[in-house]
């Protein structure tokens, strides 16, 4: 349950942010986490200045991971042990970590089926496609 500020029992999770959205600050005091406070600075061009990023302004490495790499439409192919594979329309098709099985929880911890079709998210009741942002199928609830 949480209190008007945000709180729970647990603790709470607190964020800043800077007029056009960049996260300035992230502190914690959930009771299963480590206290922290964390800060964020960003160049004249609105990047993280603890990232490297290349002509194209995709980021080639951060948080200690340096061999991000990307395709030609900007696509990111690379991320550590990660490599992401996309069909001609640019869709997400396939991610395989450090040669294994991939990890098929994407944002938000939602469940990514590629097995229905490619990119399409599985969010509890309804496939949801995220380049279009439409579901699949209408809410199927009964009211009395």
């Amino acid at each position: 349950m949480f209190d008007p500020a945000g709180n729970s029992d647990n603790g709470a999770l607190g964020y800043t942010y800077d007029t056009v959205g960049n996260r300035l600050q992230m502190s914690s005091n959930v009771s299963v986490l480590p206290p922290s406070s964390v800060s964020y600075s960003y160049d004249g061009n609105d990047q993280l200045s603890t990232d490297l990023y290349d002509l194209n302004r995709n980021t080639t490495s951060s948080g200690g991971v340096s061999n991000i790499k990307y395709d030609f439409e900007n696509h990111m192919t690379s991320y550590g042990t990660t490599t992401i594979g996309y069909d001609g329309d640019g869709n997400r098709v396939s991610e395989t970590v450090g040669g294994t099985a991939p990890n098929n929880f994407k944002y938000g911890g939602e469940w990514l089926d590629s097995n229905v079709g490619p990119g399409l998210f599985y969010l509890r009741a309804r496939y949801m496609n995220p380049a279009t942002g439409r579901f699949w199928a209408r809410v199927v609830a009964k009211y009395s």
